[in-house]
């Protein structure tokens, strides 16, 4: 069976992480021929392929790239799945999907669409965004099948949608054993993980609350792992606190933050955040807003293994940072719980859901 995955590139984010696990499972049963396919580089790929996976580059867009750069892309992926025939090809991402589906008409092609963000959070700011927004969802209901990766994110699509949809969460990757957190050797630090982009990840939030946290617990540091379009602001809120420190990106997220006291993450919006779910896994006391997908609450779906904030809430996550410094104990038992989400999402079980669903779209009638 051959598949195709199409993306823009392989960027830092959740979301090419994903991608990239999926194309090395999936080349890893040798049922699957699998080609991954972008038309956007970076210089440099921060996902890694196995050799496997056939790796091709159909075009050379430009981000902000005009209408003909699009159709120019999208011509070039259609001569490819002419000439290749794949069975079926999956994206995630809107940019993608756009340019997917205006290749795939006519050719027999199964389209797969993931749905990776929040659906109930919806901010578009200007008249340019709105169409964006509605050309975005356009365009992602056209597709053959579907993968949400909560069930709180489907419910949001009409019936038709959710008939030729499955729910699929993120993996956990097997743990190395060095980057296991252990108990009471951690450092006085707090950290979080994520893409540095105010709108969504919202730092700022997590910046004053550190602010109001390390005024009363002066031995902590706050530091932010990432890179992101909002580098340089947030270097600026930060200057004034010579306790938070950016860390730049890590090849390593497990191993980077195994020896912090707590993780945080306070988006306003996520599908499913594989930092927090990297944080859990290896034992850390975690805290997150409670972003309307149901993602956090899918992973922390009890106090007993972690602490869910309002979105936006500055003095709740400040709360929940001092509940953790100031009760050791108690963190470290959250922390332990926490570990469970190893066995709840482990990776053969979620690759053998994701197998399953391309094999039925595939052979669907």
């Amino acid at each position: 069976m051959k598949i195709c995955l199409f993306n823009q590139d392989l960027g830092y984010g959740g979301a090419e992480k994903m991608m990239a696990w999926l194309a090395n499972s999936l080349a890893a049963d040798s049922s699957f021929f699998v080609t991954f396919l972008t038309f956007r580089d970076n210089d440099k790929d921060y996902q890694q392929l196995d050799d496997a996976v056939t790796r091709l580059r159909i075009s050379s867009e430009k981000k902000g790239g005009n209408v003909l750069d699009i159709v120019r892309t999208a011509v070039s992926l259609r001569k490819f799945l002419c000439r290749e025939r794949p069975d079926a090809v999956i994206a995630f991402l809107s940019p993608a999907q756009l340019r997917l589906r205006m290749a795939a008409v006519g050719t027999g092609t199964k389209v797969i669409f993931s749905h990776r963000s929040d659906p109930y959070y919806r901010n578009f700011n200007g008249f340019k965004a709105e169409i964006a927004g509605f050309l975005s969802d356009l365009v992602f209901r056209s597709a053959d099948s579907f993968v949400f990766q909560t069930k709180r994110s489907m419910d949001y699509f009409p019936p038709d949608i959710r008939r030729r949809a499955v729910v699929i969460p993120n993996p956990v990757k097997p743990l190395n054993c060095q980057s296991s957190r252990i108990p009471g050797g951690d450092s006085p630090r707090v950290v979080t993980v994520s893409r540095l982009d105010i709108k969504q990840k919202r730092q700022d939030l997590l910046i004053e609350a550190f602010n109001i946290f390390n005024r009363s617990h002066p031995e902590y540091e706050l530091c932010l792992y990432g890179s992101g379009p909002d580098l340089e602001l947030i270097r600026s809120m930060a200057s004034a606190n010579p306790k938070i420190i950016l860390c730049g990106v890590t090849e390593d997220v497990p191993a980077s933050i195994s020896t912090a006291s707590m993780f945080v993450l306070v988006s306003d919006f996520e599908g499913i955040p594989n930092a927090l779910l990297e944080a859990m896994s290896i034992g850390l006391p975690c805290i997150s807003t409670d972003f309307s997908s149901g993602g956090a609450s899918l992973l922390i779906d009890s106090p007993d293994c972690g602490r869910l904030v309002p979105c936006g809430d500055v003095d709740a996550i400040a709360g929940a940072m001092s509940f953790y410094a100031d009760n050791i104990g108690e963190a470290e038992r959250i922390g332990r719980n926490a570990k469970a989400v190893n066995e709840r999402f482990s990776e053969k079980m979620i690759f053998e859901l994701w197998r399953k669903f391309i094999v039925s779209v595939v052979i669907a009638c």
